[in-house]
């Protein structure tokens, strides 16, 4: 199985540095553009996409639309569970704005993986959900098939690192409309990633 893990294209909160969570942002034009030239770029991989599934929310369902569109494909299910993890209270607020007390609390809850967010959740809360929808992803699709996610940094994170135990060392983020591969031989084999934000492992 082959599974391709797509970051949405720029939105306005990435524009401006705000915090986005589950707050609802659009795409800019530079993100429409990214989102675009990713799908041109697909179209030329001539690969054979047997399902797409995304984030419910519009900077990725919009990056969604451009990619299917393009590639003539038909989404499987926007799904509320590939959302980005909820931040509480810090969501609407600029990088930049934050309190020194805001930014030590927020490794804290890296780290200590139930302490959750005020008004938002956990890493563990976020883990399961995530892990939840990509089961059932993989269990509804025979092992030969190719599956298209698009999702946020922050899903494909813990799907990386968090439930696959695969993200590369270093602090390498992803870009926008970066481009990922995980695959398996079968489903008794370890995923292995081949491509991690454009770049061919």
């Amino acid at each position: 199985m082959r599974i391709i893990l797509v970051r949405h294209g720029q939105s306005t909160a990435n524009k401006l540095r705000i915090i986005q969570g589950h707050k609802d942002y659009p795409l800019t034009e530079q993100g429409e553009k990214e989102a675009e030239e990713l799908a041109h770029q697909m179209l030329k991989d001539n690969i054979s996409y047997n399902g797409v599934y995304s984030s419910d929310l519009t900077r990725a369902k919009r990056t969604t639309e451009i990619l299917i569109k393009i590639l003539r494909l038909e989404v499987s299910k926007y799904d509320e569970r590939l959302r980005e993890m909820n931040l509480g209270n810090r969501q609407g607020k600029n990088v930049n704005d934050l309190t020194e007390e805001e930014k030590q609390y927020g490794e804290k809850v890296f780290e200590e993986h139930d302490l959750k967010f005020p008004g938002g959740e956990s890493v563990n809360d976020m883990k399961n959900r995530i892990n939840e929808s990509l089961e059932e992803i993989i269990n509804s699709h025979d092992e030969n098939k190719t599956i298209l996610v698009v999702g946020h940094g922050g899903t494909l994170y813990h799907i990386l690192y968090y439930i696959l135990n695969i993200f590369p060392e270093g602090d390498e983020w992803f870009n926008n409309c970066s481009y990922n591969e995980i695959y398996r031989e079968s489903s008794s084999d370890k995923w292995q990633l081949k491509i991690f934000n454009n770049r061919k492992l």
